[in-house]
Formats: C-alpha cells, structure tokens, sequence
C-alpha cells in the first residue's frame, strides 16, 4: 500500500475528528433524552390549579417532546454517518475531493456534509426546544 499524502493525512485526521464529534453528541443527546423524559415524569405528578397554568403544562410537554425527537433525528444521523466513515476511509488513497465533506459512501444517500449539517440543526433545535422549555417554566412558576 501507498503512503498517504500530507493532503490525504489531513483528510483522515479530518475523519477521525468528525468521528469523535459524532460520538460525543450521540452521547450528550442520549443524556438529554433521559434527562427530559425524567423531568416529564415528574412535571405529569404537578397538578396546575388553573386553566392558564394548565396551558403551560401542555406547552412544556410538546416543548420537550419537540426536543427529545429533534434529539433523536440528529442522533439518527449521526449514526448514519458513523457508519458510512469506515467507507469513506477506504476511498481516501483514491478519492479525488479536496475536502471529506464533498465525499460520498457507498451507503450514503448524500455528501458527508449533508450528514453533519442534519445532525447539527436537529442538535441545535433541540437546544432552543429545551430552551423555550426552560423559559416557560419559569413563567410557570413566577404565575403561580
């Protein structure tokens, strides 16, 4: 086998990078599934007096719901494209693209790039979503 060139060196450095992010986000997602399907448990045992505040309960489930599927979308792929690296990997001594992200696996419906931007957005809505969460349940409690 070939030596790698200095570019092609870049690129796997590049892989492995992206394979550690993908990693650590599928765990901190999971985390936050958890964490939120624990704070639904225990909003569900808080009776709302009124109508408004009942209202807010509502808006905090959907809130989280929104987040916990944002979450999962971006875990799914992120997955995808953990399992398409090894292909891309294998491509690389042969591989004429400049950058990894215009790279396409075998298994991929699209670039690689297309794959972290889904998995970034979903990730990112997933913050606001838990966000909004947050900020309404604080003007839950400031009402009560």
């Amino acid at each position: 086998m070939n030596e790698l060139t200095l570019e092609k060196k870049q690129q796997m450095e590049a892989i492995r990078l992206l394979n550690d992010w993908s990693k650590w986000v599928i765990t901190i997602e999971t985390a936050a599934i958890a964490g939120i399907f624990e704070v639904m448990k225990e909003l569900g045992t808080i009776q709302a007096a009124s109508l408004s505040l009942k209202g807010f309960n509502v808006a905090l489930d959907l809130l989280l719901s929104l987040g916990v599927i944002s979450f999962v979308l971006s875990i799914f792929y992120a997955g995808q494209l953990l399992f398409s690296l090894p292909d891309i990997a294998e491509q690389l001594p042969h591989a004429k693209e400049k950058s990894i992200n215009l790279m396409k696996g075998a298994f991929m419906g699209a670039d690689i790039l297309t794959y972290e931007k889904r998995q970034f957005y979903c990730f990112v809505a997933g913050l606001i979503f838990v966000a909004l969460a947050s900020a309404v349940f604080t003007t839950q409690n400031v009402l009560r």
